[in-house]
């Protein structure tokens, strides 16, 4: 676990960056910050906030099964 917890550290650290939003909900932001354009694509299972993202013309990748990609554009 520790060794799991320090790779996503500097994944997180050294590929990633912060990004502001106003949203005080997870959903809302990850929506704000696609629109934005910080985002070219959305990876997410959840149902309710693909469709959301698909409304808004933004792709989004889905785990299909327990190994396949499923990639959604609009």
């Amino acid at each position: 676990e520790g060794v799991a917890a320090s790779v996503g550290f500097d994944l997180a650290t050294e590929r990633c960056r912060i990004v502001d939003t106003e949203a005080s909900y997870a959903d809302d932001a990850v929506v704000e910050l696609a629109e934005r354009g910080e985002a070219d694509w959305v990876v997410t299972n959840d149902e309710p906030l693909r469709d959301r993202l698909l409304e808004r013309d933004v792709r989004v990748i889905g785990l299909r099964g327990r190994n396949e990609l499923a990639v959604t554009e609009p």
